[in-house]
């Protein structure tokens, strides 16, 4: 196979991020040849190579001693890369998230219910159970301390209990 010419008939888009991943001008025979038998096969079928499938073509051929070097020093710069700093940044960056994570439960006994017309509820009235949508939300005044829920029952009939009277379903 004639390397130069292949590589100019190649897409260029794959041949440069071939490059890119490699740090190379020019690709090695070896490489060129499992692109070209990847190549074939995915354009059966009327698919696109993506970077993950060129990744995969240079880790399939990483036992040709260029490739393998290529690949070992880009681990090297990799490791190299990070520090110190670089800890400090992501223990910064997860702090939050464990704080959030081990925050204690809110008692819902304790939180404030959020009303809105509409939503439907349950009531005790007299003896049965009755079952209604909210109609109007009074909130807390002078005379009452709780907020006052004004109820539309499946009868037709309408009452006003305090909050602590209805139950949401």
């Amino acid at each position: 196979m004639d390397t130069e010419l292949y590589q100019e008939k190649m897409n260029p888009v794959h041949r440069g991020m071939l490059c890119r991943m490699l740090n190379v001008k020019d690709l090695p025979e070896t490489l060129l040849v499992r692109y070209h038998q990847v190549k074939m096969l995915v354009d059966r079928i009327d698919a696109p190579l993506a970077p993950g499938d060129l990744a995969l073509i240079i880790i399939s051929t990483s036992t040709e001693p260029e490739i393998a070097t290529e690949l070992a020093e880009t681990e090297e710069m990799a490791t190299e890369q990070f520090s110190a700093a670089d800890d400090e940044v992501i223990e910064e960056a997860v702090e939050p998230q464990e704080k959030i994570l081990n925050s204690p439960v809110v008692d819902p006994e304790v939180t404030e219910m959020i009303w809105s017309p509409g939503m439907p509820v349950r009531v005790l009235v007299g003896d049965e159970i009755k079952q209604g949508k909210i109609v109007g939300i009074s909130p807390p005044d002078e005379d009452n301390e709780q907020t006052r829920l004004t109820v539309d029952f499946e009868d037709g009939e309408t009452e006003t209990f305090a909050e602590e009277e209805v139950e949401a379903v």
